[in-house]
């Protein structure tokens, strides 16, 4: 509990110090007012709509105002007017139904084989189970999703019907519909970009897991207790599995990051309105509170989930709590 306690308390500065470095980059990075600066543009327009963006406040104030802002639930407006925190709550949830599914299918399928190719460590199973994550390594995320989408489309002509859903996060006209209806929409269109983004995580996750659970067998301990005389099912899966976890959970949590800029390029090919075109569209319209709060959702996930993560420690090994 105390070890918990400390990590919480440590979590917030490192979360100040992220956000404050993420807030200059992003500042310095563009200049918000690019498409306004036209010779037919007064200046008195630029300076307006400068101070209406908070332009015109030094750094250091600037920062200050965002973050007490984030603190009270208040992410600013965007170069367009639209309120920052309403735009992610909404595309957060569109996102979220992706994210969710697919980070629980790559994590239990790359348990399951990393821990049974560590099993038959030498045998066709292992050398199967490599040979695939080392290919779905050199498979690029863009082109997965483009081959994946064409696929969609190519069943979709065969069959004469859309069997699944290859562009959009939703039917348009389902929003008031049954319960039913709309689950039944939205898994038709979770489908294919679940599918690519479970694939860019698996790879990497089974590779780990079979890592970590092939040093674990040959340790001294798991020998022992075979030699106490408990069964090879009771030593696998109640000492192997459990003990290659822990360092397979810190491991995940840290792969948010690339699970998030994955998200950019799987909601680009397959038109969902999520987080990831939330992202684009701010680079492109140099929208710094639309980037700020893109960011913002990966710093807290980092932070939340590695907080999860030593919290999971204690459950898979309560000695490494212990004070």
């Amino acid at each position: 509990m105390i070890r918990v306690v400390r990590r919480v308390l440590l979590a917030v500065p490192l979360a100040l110090v992220a956000t404050a470095v993420v807030f200059t980059a992003v500042s310095l990075a563009g200049d918000p007012l690019a498409s306004l600066r036209q010779p037919n543009v007064p200046p008195e327009a630029l300076r307006l709509r400068a101070h209406e963006l908070g332009l015109d406040r030094p750094l250091p104030v600037r920062y200050w105002h965002w973050i007490t802002g984030v603190l009270h639930g208040d992410l600013g407006r965007g170069v367009a007017g639209q309120d920052i925190a309403a735009e992610l709550l909404q595309r957060g949830l569109v996102s979220l139904r992706l994210v969710t599914l697919a980070l629980v299918l790559a994590v239990a399928v790359s348990i399951s084989a990393g821990f049974w190719a560590a099993v038959r460590r030498g045998r066709l199973a292992d050398r199967a189970v490599g040979a695939m994550a080392v290919l779905l390594l050199t498979l690029p995320t863009f082109w997965t999703a483009v081959v994946v989408k064409q696929g969609g489309i190519a069943l979709n002509q065969a069959l004469g019907v859309d069997v699944v859903a290859t562009l959009g996060d939703a039917t348009p006209g389902t929003e008031g519909m049954s319960l039913p209806v709309r689950l039944a929409d939205y898994g038709a269109h979770l489908l294919l970009p679940t599918i690519v983004l479970t694939l860019s995580r698996l790879p990497e996750f089974t590779l780990y897991q079979r890592s970590a659970t092939a040093e674990v067998l040959g340790s001294d301990y798991l020998l022992f207790a075979r030699a106490k005389g408990l069964s090879r099912r009771r030593v696998l899966l109640g000492h192997g599995l459990r003990t290659s976890l822990i360092p397979v959970t810190t491991m995940i949590a840290m792969e948010i990051p690339w699970i998030l800029g994955g998200l950019v390029i799987i909601e680009s090919v397959f038109g969902w309105h999520g987080l990831g075109e939330m992202l684009v569209d701010g680079i492109k319209q140099q929208d710094t509170n639309a980037v700020l709060a893109f960011l913002l959702v990966s710093t807290v996930l980092i932070t939340v989930l590695n907080l999860a993560a030593d919290l999971l420690y204690g459950v898979l090994d309560p000695r490494t709590v212990q004070d």
